[in-house]
């Protein structure tokens, strides 16, 4: 009986939270089936209290100073990336988006900006990172942009896969 009362109480208490999987523990998406023409594009916020707006540039033509000529509206890409296409990755979320891949492809973010989840404050700000395809070699490759929160400050880092 007393362990019956026990795990009603505990099921009581806990079916008001919430709870989200860390980002290590969730399922990659599958590069495998990368075509060589294409790259997969990987975002992971790490950060357990912040959103992220991922602030995610794609220059698809040559690019005459880069990354300048990269960070311009028209590069900027919200479409199928985030909440409802707003660019935003709450705590641990992840998204991914497939674009065509060719040697002129260049793709970056400003840092993304770091918000509270729950208010909007602004927390921060991330670093400005690019990657060529012809410098790098991504096309048929994934590529991981990792948003994450550390110590008193904001990090962005971009890692090229297999």
């Amino acid at each position: 009986m007393r362990t019956t009362c026990y795990f009603v109480l505990a099921t009581i208490l806990l079916s008001g939270c919430s709870f989200q999987v860390p980002v290590e523990d969730q399922p990659a998406m599958d590069a495998d089936a990368v075509g060589s023409e294409e790259v997969l594009v990987f975002f992971r916020n790490s950060a357990a209290v912040e959103a992220v707006n991922a602030e995610f540039y794609v220059g698809a033509g040559p690019l005459t100073e880069i990354p300048d000529d990269l960070y311009v509206p028209d590069n900027l890409v919200t479409a199928d990336l985030g909440v409802a296409g707003t660019g935003i990755l709450e705590p641990f979320d992840t998204d991914a988006l497939l674009l065509p891949c060719t040697p002129d492809l260049v793709i970056g973010t400003t840092g993304g900006t770091f918000s509270d989840n729950e208010t909007g404050e602004v927390r921060g700000v991330g670093e400005r990172r690019w990657v060529q395809a012809a410098a790098v070699g991504f096309c048929g490759r994934e590529v991981v942009f990792d948003y994450a929160a550390e110590g008193e400050g904001f990090l962005t880092r971009i890692t090229v896969g297999p």
